[in-house]
């Protein structure tokens, strides 16, 4: 039930805010929480798509 919790939240924050999903998956991935290996998970990968959500947001 954990991981529909999960993907719930994860859809939900992408039908608010489109960078802030792709932030949140960066974050997962650099700590390992995710099962794919195609998501960027390097050091700098959460930095950079944190800004972009930051940008976003403040653009917005």
């Amino acid at each position: 039930m954990q991981g529909y919790a999960t993907s719930f939240g994860l859809g939900f924050v992408a039908g608010m805010r489109n960078m802030t999903a792709c932030a949140a998956l960066a974050w997962a991935a650099s700590e390992g929480r995710t099962r794919d290996n195609l998501i960027p998970a390097g050091p700098g990968a959460p930095i950079l798509s944190t800004g972009a959500a930051i940008a976003e947001m403040a653009g917005d």
